[in-house]
Order: structure tokens, then sequence, then C-alpha cells
């Protein structure tokens, strides 16, 4: 088994996560506020901390296809969901305050 390094944010930006959402994205549930938790969470990670896909599926221990999944649907959702995209403005803020 290898050993990969978190970054040191990362477990902060998850009890963050956690407390905003109510829920631990990284929790391995099929609920819908798990999931959207989840797919936010990823989004963040990839798009506005630079971590690659590869390092993410390791340390949330997700498969490619499904981190792809959650960026792709994430897009989607922005454009097409107002409630999803305003939960997602304010958890970013959140995040950052």
């Amino acid at each position: 088994m290898k050993l990969v390094p978190v970054p040191a944010q990362l477990n902060e930006f998850a009890l963050r996560s956690t407390k905003y959402f109510g829920v631990d994205p990284r929790t391995k549930s099929a609920r819908r506020r798990v999931v959207s938790a989840r797919m936010m969470f990823v989004n963040f990670l990839i798009r506005n901390q630079g971590m690659t896909n590869a390092l993410v599926c390791e340390l949330l221990n997700l498969k490619h296809s499904l981190v792809m999944y959650y960026l792709d649907r994430h897009e989607v959702l922005i454009e097409s969901d107002a409630v999803y995209r305003d939960t997602y403005i304010s958890y970013k803020s959140f995040l950052f305050n």
C-alpha cells in the first residue's frame, strides 16, 4: 500500500465542508445530500486548489470515472440549477472566511 502525502489544507477544508453541509463529503454514501457535498468538495479541490484528479482519487478513495462524472455534472448543475449554483457560491465563500 503506497502512502499518499495529504496536502496540509485538505483536512481543514474537509472539516469546514462538514460544518457547512452537515455531512462529511468524504463519507461513502449515495444519499443525495452527501453526493452533492462530495461533488462540490471534489470540484473545489481540483479547480480551486490545483489538485490533480489522480491525487483526489487517492486521497478520497474514489474511482477516476466518478471524479470525472462529478466534474462534468457540476458544470451542468452550475448552468441549470440556481439552487445548486447559489449553494456552491455560498460554500466557496464559507471556506475562505
